[in-house]
C-alpha cells in the first residue's frame, strides 16, 4: 500500500505543467491558488537546487534535481497527497531551505521556510601557500584535517573561539602530489582536494 502511494504521488507530481515567469528573489514557494493543491516554485536566476519532498517519518516521497539555465517556475500537484503534514526541502550550494507544508481539506496552506546557511570554507592556492578562511560567527569548534593522496594524515588541530579563522599553510617542502583539506563545523564537512603540482 505504500509503494502505491509513493507511486501515486509520484505520477501526479510528474505530469505537472511547467511555465516560466520572472521573480525578485533567488527562489519562492507559494501556494498556486487557496482551493487547489498545488504549489509553484520560482528561480529567479540560473542555479542547481536539489527539491525533496517528505512525508511522515521524514520518509522520501519525490526528489528532483533543478538544473536551471534561467529564471523559471514550476507547479507541482499535490491532488494525490492525502491530509497531513509535509516538509519540502531546496538545497542550494549555498544553503538549505525548508518549509512546512499541511494539506487539509483539499487546501495547502505553506509555513515560511527555515533557511539553514552551508559551511564554506574558502581555500586560496597561492605559489607554495594555501590559504583557509573560515567564517564562524557563532564561534563553534572547527576541526581541520589535511592529508595527502595515500590518506596519510600530514595535519589535525581543533580551533575553539574564533569568529574568523585564517591559517596559511606553506606547502613548498610538502611531499605530495596533492592534499585533501577535510574541514568540520556544527555536523556540516567540507572536502576539498588541491593538486600541489
Amino acid at each position: 500500500m505504500k509503494n502505491l502511494l509513493r507511486f501515486s504521488l509520484l505520477v501526479a507530481i510528474l505530469f505537472t505543467a511547467a511555465s516560466v515567469y520572472a521573480y525578485d528573489e533567488n527562489f519562492a514557494l507559494k501556494v498556486k491558488s487557496t482551493n487547489q493543491k498545488s504549489i509553484v516554485f520560482y528561480v529567479q536566476e540560473k542555479q542547481d537546487v536539489s527539491f525533496s519532498i517528505y512525508g511522515a517519518d521524514n520518509e522520501v516521497l519525490y526528489v528532483q534535481q533543478i538544473h536551471a539555465e534561467q529564471a523559471a517556475a514550476k507547479t507541482y500537484n499535490l491532488e494525490a497527497f492525502p491530509d497531513g503534514n509535509y516538509k519540502l526541502r531546496l538545497e542550494t550550494d549555498q544553503a538549505v531551505t525548508e518549509y512546512q507544508i499541511e494539506i487539509l481539506d483539499g487546501k495547502t496552506i505553506v509555513q515560511k521556510p527555515t533557511i539553514t546557511q552551508k559551511f564554506k570554507p574558502v581555500l586560496i592556492k597561492e605559489n607554495a601557500t594555501i590559504k583557509l578562511n573560515i567564517e564562524n560567527s557563532d564561534k563553534a569548534p572547527v576541526e581541520i584535517v589535511i592529508v595527502n593522496e595515500n590518506n596519510n594524515q600530514l595535519y589535525s588541530d581543533v580551533l575553539k573561539d574564533s569568529a574568523n579563522v585564517s591559517k596559511v599553510f606553506n606547502v613548498s617542502r610538502a611531499d605530495a602530489k596533492e592534499l585533501t583539506f577535510i574541514v568540520r563545523r556544527n555536523n556540516q564537512e567540507f572536502v576539498k582536494t588541491l593538486a600541489l603540482r
